[in-house]
């Protein structure tokens, strides 16, 4: 049975040490691919990451509510407050469902993240969103189309959920909504000739155990291509000012870094790809090794 798994970083450019985190998780871990933030401070520390590992493919992790827009904020109006920057994703998901999101601007918009990508290198083996803002609807058909435009192939559409998928408070039931809008959403991606993973691994991590729990059940992962989301990253100064996902995302790094995880994706009898289907390279003792 041919199963694949890709690693996918998300957060890629949120800050230098985020980038750095991810760095060290595809050169010591399990990490193959990651999701970049084209608007944020650590973009170009990301960017050279990037181009120093080829191995490692890289998509863009559309961003629409934090921090300020690519395009000049006078030709996305409805996009940004006063101050030029996004209303933040309560605010946002509101206007975009009210009908108050210019469709021409959120367009701009996300045209303008992709391009920033382009110009500096890095052809997009992939888009998802921030927070899954891509997933809402209204938005998804304007993200799937930009891709078509671009020859960007693969779009996350979680609709095949592996593990536990019942709710246990507000931030699960949160994450089942956006399961389902992958699910609504699955067969607009056939029609555009797109694809997604079979199935999608990490909706949420709130402890080392849901960590260890994903490992746990790789062994029955299905047949196909399974993406499994991560957020590692080393948290610096201007991480702990414009994010609360903070030591976690160390946890996150120091167990996809470590012996145990990479021994269960061994024991599972998984490959581990890219984005562009590619097998990972693990660098030990300064030589270059297949996994898997």
């Amino acid at each position: 049975m041919n199963r694949q798994l890709v690693v996918n970083a998300d957060d890629f450019g949120m800050t230098a040490g985020v980038s750095r985190g991810i760095a060290r998780a595809y050169d010591e871990g399990l990490v193959t691919s990651a999701s970049l933030l084209a608007n944020l401070t650590g973009f170009e520390e990301a960017v050279k990451i990037a181009h120093a590992r080829p191995g490692m493919s890289v998509g863009l992790h559309l961003n629409l509510t934090d921090g300020s827009p690519v395009s000049p904020a006078d030709q996305v109006r409805s996009l940004v407050d006063d101050r030029g920057r996004f209303h933040g994703y309560r605010a946002f998901s509101l206007r975009l469902l009210s009908g108050r999101i210019v469709r021409s601007e959120l367009r701009r918009e996300i045209d303008a993240q992709f391009e920033r990508l382009e110009r500096a290198g890095i052809q997009p083996s992939h888009v998802d969103g921030h927070r899954h803002i891509h997933l809402l609807p209204l938005l998804f058909d304007a993200v799937a189309a930009a891709a078509e435009q671009r020859g960007v192939r693969t779009v996350r559409c979680p609709a095949g959920l592996g593990g536990r998928a019942a709710p246990a408070g507000i931030a699960s039931a949160r994450e089942l909504g956006f399961i389902g809008f992958g699910r609504l959403h699955y067969g607009r991606l056939a029609d555009r000739g797109l694809q997604t993973a079979d199935c999608f691994l990490g909706a949420g991590f709130r402890s080392r155990g849901d960590l260890e729990d994903a490992v746990g059940r790789l062994a029955d992962l299905p047949a196909g291509l399974t993406e499994w989301m991560v957020h590692p990253g080393e948290v610096d100064a201007e991480l702990i000012f414009c994010d609360d996902y903070l030591q976690k995302r160390e946890e996150e790094l120091e167990f996809l870094c470590s012996k145990e995880a990479a021994e269960a994706v061994e024991a599972a009898g998984l490959k581990l790809v890219n984005f562009h289907r590619e097998p990972k390279l693990r660098v030990s003792a300064g030589a270059s090794q297949r996994v898997a």
